[in-house]
């Protein structure tokens, strides 16, 4: 068996676990950047919202506000 025959049979017995790996990593980012866009969306729409709806689902204007200035990206409950 040759150097290159020898090469090529380790790479069919190699797991592709960095290929599957790299896949999942950007799979998770996708994921996370599609999470803060949706989080996003929700504080324009608490924004929106008047007073006596935000008192309705147990908020305030003053919370809204605090929530609005978050970054897109900072999705972790405060």
């Amino acid at each position: 068996m040759t150097e290159t025959e020898k090469c090529e049979f380790a790479l069919e017995q190699a797991p592709a676990t960095t290929t599957r790996g790299f896949w999942d990593r950007v799979a998770a980012l996708v994921n996370y950047v599609d999470s803060c866009l949706e989080i996003r969306r929700q504080r324009r729409a608490l924004c929106l919202m008047e007073d006596h709806q935000l008192k309705d689902v147990g908020l305030n204007r003053a919370d809204v506000d605090c929530e609005a200035a978050r970054n897109f990206w900072d999705v972790g409950k405060r």
